[in-house]
């Protein structure tokens, strides 16, 4: 599959760190000679490695994925879903606010890039997804930059001769046949 929209690795990474720090004492506490200690960090060392594992495969996924004439959109804990690609008009900045926006008084809003759908295909319009990564609502599937690599006009820009370049090869595939 070829990576359209990698994930933020950096903010992925920085929630490792505390959860790698947690392994390294689990380790510690099992290698203790006291038995508290030594059960302590056997019952807490599957549920550090467990948690550090799902962070780590967090970081391999990609929001944004090409592959055999569909995008496929990872907003979500589940499966990526598939979208063909005709069915993708452009994909353009915006700005949202952020799930903290409301909370103590607090008002923020991210740069997000935003999937346009054509109207003809409204079985795709609408789907659940995390709230913290994104929305996907009337045919406007909206990616939260915080969750997503560096957003900026060349990224948009390019996505977009990307999705050019692959709606005339699934034309000419068709054309073919």
């Amino acid at each position: 599959m070829e990576t359209w929209l990698k994930p933020n690795r950096r903010v992925l990474f920085v929630c490792l760190a505390p959860l790698l720090i947690l392994v390294a004492l689990a380790i510690w506490l099992c290698q203790a000679e006291s038995p508290i200690r030594f059960w302590v960090g056997v019952g807490l060392l599957p549920t550090a490695l467990l948690f550090s594992l799902m962070l780590v495969s967090r970081t391999l996924r990609r929001r944004l994925g090409y592959r055999c004439g569909n995008l496929w959109v990872d907003l979500g804990p589940g499966k990526p879903v598939s979208v063909p690609i005709d069915a993708v008009e452009c994909f353009f900045l915006g700005s949202r606010e952020t799930p903290v926006s409301g909370r103590w008084g607090l008002q923020s809003r991210a740069v997000s890039i935003v999937v346009r759908l054509t109207e003809k295909a409204v079985h795709y319009h609408d789907r659940a997804v995390t709230p913290s990564l994104g929305t996907w609502r009337e045919g406007y599937i909206t990616i939260l930059g915080s969750w997503c690599e560096p957003i900026s006009p060349a990224l948009v820009a390019q996505l977009n001769k990307r999705l050019l370049a692959a709606q005339r090869q699934a034309a000419d595939n068709v054309n073919l046949k």
